[in-house]
C-alpha cells in the first residue's frame, strides 16, 4: 500500500516539473513576443479615394491597432519608398518595419487577415 502511495507520489512530482517547464516555456514565448512587437512598426500606403484603403483602415480603427497612414498623394517621400521596395505604387500596402528587415503586404485581405492576428 505504502509503495503504491510513493509511486503517485513520484508520478505527481514528475507531471508537476513537466507543468512548470510547460508554464515556463509559454511564458518565455509570451516575452519574445511581445519585445518583437515593440519592435516592429506597421504603416499602411494608402491614397484616399482608393475603397480598399478605406476598408483596411476601418478595420485597424475596429480592431484598436497603432498603424501610422501614409497618404501617397500627399507625401513624395512615402510614394518613393513604395515604389523603390515594390515597383509599383498600387495601394494599400502595409509595411511591416522591424530590425532585421521591412516586409511589405499588399492585397486588401491579406493586410486585414494579418492585422487580426495581431490581437488574437
Amino acid at each position: 500500500m505504502k509503495e503504491t502511495r510513493d509511486k503517485r507520489q513520484e508520478l505527481g512530482d514528475r507531471g508537476n516539473e513537466q507543468r512548470d517547464q510547460n508554464r515556463e516555456h509559454c511564458i518565455l514565448s509570451l516575452y519574445s513576443y511581445i519585445s518583437r512587437m515593440k519592435k516592429s512598426s506597421h504603416a499602411l500606403y494608402i491614397t484616399p479615394l482608393c475603397g480598399y484603403c478605406h476598408w483596411v483602415i476601418s478595420a485597424i480603427e475596429q480592431l484598436r491597432l497603432d498603424v501610422e497612414i501614409r497618404d501617397i498623394t500627399t507625401n513624395r517621400d512615402d510614394l518613393e519608398d513604395l515604389y523603390r521596395a515594390r515597383q509599383r505604387t498600387t495601394v494599400p500596402v502595409l509595411r511591416i518595419s522591424s530590425e532585421e528587415e521591412d516586409q511589405w503586404m499588399p492585397e486588401s485581405r491579406d493586410i486585414v487577415a494579418y492585422l487580426q492576428t495581431l490581437v488574437t
